[in-house]
């Protein structure tokens, strides 16, 4: 019986068991490169276990292994102690060779106890910019790194990373930035979609998926649809500015023309990539996009908000691109209707889903090996031996 494969750190040491943490509090993206992390390392032979702290009951669907939900609902102060004595189980139960923390509460309470088993290596993996993270917590997560709490720093993007840089020069050492990657299966699309859209001939459609928060800028989107003529927008996500926004979707009298599909399931999302017009996306700030990259690898038409993250990954795509003045839904508009009249010929629904399944005879490979790959490159493991 052969061995089981192994990673070789800088140090010669074996490393045969990772562990990712990521929480469902943030958005998607943390999660799923989470996931994607797991999978690769199962499929290279390794030892691999996702475990996620479910404070938000949510229909979001990651790929790939399921995740052990630690906690159902976000726990008060006497649950605590409680929640951290089952970490404390956990990791000296299985003492992995690797941590891997994806978000704020992970940090804050695996990290530590990770030390004090002697769990020799300690990875953070940041997916925002400092706009997106408390000064409170941009300390803690300086001080976790300058103490070698954590032993490693991944950033998702050279926006993050300049960032944090400007803040924080501790960050100049063992940090690196292992930029996000996506795979979209479009074996998993979803035809019924059609249904939730409804085109009208000749209607355009456009897509935007993201949270229902302040960072998603959604509410320039909606104002920017008042100016915008024989399109209809379908936003998948959920978020605590619903209510918000129905109100002034129905203020506007845009009820007919924008669509707030909330959670929906993966194969939804991927075939709206698929039958989609013009993908939109008005974020304030971001890390490394997960959606922006299915819209790239989807061959979407986007406009998008001129932020550094979005110029790092859109300047060089061969798409057609068009970026607005994330602060005018005028200067959106304007992009919008410019964008729509550059499109080709308008396609009817049905068109648009017999593309979905000659794209899934098509479907490419998934990249979630040549993701660990970049992590042990970077942080400094050798590539994985038999």
């Amino acid at each position: 019986m052969s061995e089981k494969p192994t990673l070789l750190d800088q140090e010669r040491r074996s490393l045969r068991s990772v562990m990712n943490f990521a929480t469902q509090l943030e958005g998607g993206g943390a999660q799923m490169v989470a996931a994607q992390l797991c999978s690769g390392f199962l499929e290279l032979g390794f030892e691999s276990s996702l475990l996620s702290f479910l404070y938000e009951k949510r229909s979001f669907e990651l790929p790939g292994p399921k995740p052990s939900i630690l906690v159902s609902q976000k726990p008060g102060l006497l649950g605590l102690p409680k929640l951290i004595l089952r970490i404390f189980q956990l990791l000296r139960q299985h003492r992995p060779d690797v941590v891997l923390s994806h978000s704020v509460y992970t940090n804050l309470f695996v990290l530590p106890i990770a030390v004090l088993l002697r769990i020799p290596h300690r990875i953070t993996v940041q997916h925002n910019e400092t706009q997106d993270v408390s000064p409170l917590f941009q300390w803690f997560y300086a001080l976790f790194h300058l103490l070698r709490i954590n032993t490693h720093t991944v950033f998702v993007s050279d926006a993050s990373y300049e960032s944090y840089l400007r803040h924080y020069r501790c960050f100049e050492r063992d940090s690196s930035v292992v930029k996000n990657l996506i795979s979209i299966d479009w074996r998993s699309a979803d035809p019924a979609v059609a249904g939730l859209v409804q085109l009208e001939p000749e209607e355009r459609l456009l897509f935007a998926v993201g949270r229902l928060s302040r960072q998603k800028n959604h509410a320039v989107l909606v104002e920017a649809m008042k100016r915008v003529q024989g399109c209809k927008l379908v936003i998948a996500g959920e978020g605590e500015l619903r209510p918000m926004l129905e109100s002034q979707i129905r203020e506007a009298g845009l009820e007919k023309s924008v669509i707030l599909a909330g959670e929906i399931p993966r194969e939804k999302i991927v075939a709206l990539f698929g039958i989609c017009d013009l993908f939109v996306m008005p974020s304030l700030y971001e890390g490394r996009s997960l959606a922006m990259l299915e819209a790239i690898q989807a061959g979407c038409s986007i406009v998008a908000s001129r932020i550094p993250s979005f110029e790092e990954v859109l300047d060089s795509c061969s798409n057609d691109v068009a970026f607005f003045d994330l602060e005018s839904p005028e200067d959106l508009a304007a992009k919008l209707q410019e964008a729509v009249a550059s499109l080709p010929a308008w396609k009817a629904i049905p068109q648009r889903t017999q593309s979905l399944e000659e794209r899934a005879a098509e479907s490419g490979k998934a990249v979630n090996v040549q993701l660990c790959r970049s992590y042990c490159q970077n942080i400094g493991w050798s590539s994985c031996s038999a």
